[in-house]
């Protein structure tokens, strides 16, 4: 939640976010549970139908940013790949 808020509002001063999903489309492809993920909540995969994911992902909202945030992730956590902190950290200045 704390990717979403931070991508609608420049509310607060600062945030931390850990362990979270920034792209729902990768996290698909890089959980370990995620490829069965969709046939339970989203009911179609990305790439059967993109455009159904893109409004859901926080990081559609990447340009909205401005709140300075710690992304906290572990390398061994397979529910939560680090590969979704480091696409956030990833952005331009």
């Amino acid at each position: 939640m704390t990717n979403w808020i931070i991508g609608h509002t420049n509310r607060f001063a600062c945030a931390m976010t850990q362990r979270s999903i920034s792209n729902l489309m990768s996290f698909v492809g890089s959980s370990d549970f995620g490829y069965f993920w969709p046939q339970g909540v989203r009911k179609r995969r990305p790439w059967e139908d993109p455009q159904h994911y893109l409004p859901c992902r926080p990081l559609t909202y990447l340009e909205h940013m401005k709140t300075p945030t710690l992304i906290e992730h572990q390398e061994e956590d397979h529910r939560c790949p680090i590969e979704q902190a480091e696409r956030c950290g990833r952005r331009s200045a």
